[in-house]
């Protein structure tokens, strides 16, 4: 990704967001204050958004975009709102439990961090993004007491100290999430970010991520995965990069001294789908929700 441009999948997630909002059934899935932003976000980034945002409008225009996503990977655009309110349930709940802060890297453009923040107003928020989702591209208000913005690389080695200059105290139990994000990093930079991660969280913490799976060839891709899918993600410069199977991702855990919860798709159906009626649709596989948490959070 370029240093001035921010994440088209950000973009494909706010359009997967408005999109769905539509259909009666799956509205539930969606956070009202979600949707806004990803609305608001798209009008911001031009011309072709809003013609898009009229479009979907229309039932038959959705229905197209339907066809075009079962031609690629069937599933995928709900497998973003359901692992989206699955991670929303997990932060909720470890807030409940006791955490003080909440660290968002790669915020995107889905105000995330505004939704726990109208919900746990006492929180410490730090969202963290790629500089191309600046000010100027993101709905999302200015930092605020509670809500601190920090655009950095992420490949570089300034986050820690960045929080830490904006009042993030590592000694108060932290949740830490990376959703959809470290898939596109190298391996060697997701290395680092736990590494960070460890040296960060000396006030016990809960770090929430997703990643996607290596299979036995050793690819990294959704299962059934088109090749419609893998050549976008080239064309965008956005492809996966960093993935493992779930054996090495536990042994990961285990070695940070942390204790794993595995959330895959079987997981989010009993937990997310089950909840609204719609646990007979289908939904991508490939991307798993990882969770490591210390002993304070069990």
């Amino acid at each position: 990704m370029k240093q001035n441009k921010y994440s088209k999948t950000a973009v494909l997630i706010a359009m997967a967001i408005c999109l769905q909002n539509h259909d009666p059934a799956l509205k539930p899935l969606i956070n009202q204050m979600r949707f806004d932003y990803a609305y608001n976000t798209l009008k911001k980034l031009g011309l072709k958004y809003k013609i898009f945002l009229f479009l979907i409008n229309y039932n038959w225009i959705r229905s197209i975009f339907y066809l075009v996503e079962r031609k690629i990977l069937k599933g995928i655009l709900l497998h973003f709102l359901t692992r989206k309110k699955m991670i929303e349930q997990l932060v909720h709940q470890r807030l409940s439990e006791g955490a003080k802060q909440v660290v968002i890297f790669g915020a995107g453009f889905d105000g995330f961090g505004e939704l726990v923040n109208k919900r746990f107003p006492d929180v410490g928020i730090y969202l963290v993004d790629h500089p191309g989702n600046n000010e100027k591209m993101n709905p999302v208000p200015k930092s605020t007491e509670n809500i601190n913005k920090i655009y950095c690389d992420l490949l570089q080695g300034e986050t820690c100290e960045l929080l830490i200059n904006q009042g993030f105290d590592n000694n108060k139990p932290t949740i830490y999430l990376a959703e959809g994000l470290l898939m596109y990093l190298p391996p060697e930079a997701v290395v680092r970010f736990f590494d960070r991660i460890q040296a960060l969280k000396s006030g016990g913490g809960s770090v929430i991520f997703t990643a996607m799976n290596k299979n036995e060839c050793g690819s990294i891709q959704f299962f059934a995965s088109s090749k419609w899918l893998n050549a976008g993600l080239s064309f965008v410069r956005e492809p996966f990069l960093w993935g493992d199977t779930k054996r090495n991702i536990l042994k990961l855990g285990a070695n940070l001294g942390a204790k794993a919860n595995v959330y895959d798709h079987v997981v989010l159906k009993d937990e997310v789908l089950k909840h609204y009626g719609l646990e007979a649709k289908d939904i991508a596989r490939g991307e798993i929700i990882y969770e490591f948490k210390d002993d304070w959070l069990i």
